[in-house]
């Protein structure tokens, strides 16, 4: 895991995710007027937010790229484009779940 997300690292994650601030405020449990000024470098949040938004975004499929010789700080996609579409398109096929014995 990162040590800590960028305000351009979380606006590229949402979008590597096709992913709306609303959709990530819901998952992170992150106002998403926190999450829209912390993207437009208005105001940080603590470390502690910073940190929710990050796993969120990584259990979605983001993979976060630290710093190195070799280049600067990045995100990239843990699965395929195709892999992620695939996703998609299974989500809800299978009804709603609820709890049973099988």
């Amino acid at each position: 895991m990162a040590a800590m997300l960028t305000a351009s690292q979380c606006r590229a994650a949402r979008a590597l995710l096709d992913a709306s601030r609303e959709t990530l405020s819901r998952a992170a449990g992150v106002d998403v007027r926190v999450i829209s000024q912390f993207e437009q470098k208005v105001h940080e949040p603590d470390d502690k937010t910073k940190r929710r938004l990050l796993e969120t975004l990584e259990h979605g499929g983001v993979d976060f790229i630290p710093e190195s010789g070799e280049g600067g700080v990045g995100v990239r996609l843990r699965l395929t484009l195709k892999d992620l579409r695939a996703l998609r398109r299974w989500e809800g096929e299978g009804g709603v779940t609820d709890d049973d014995n099988v």
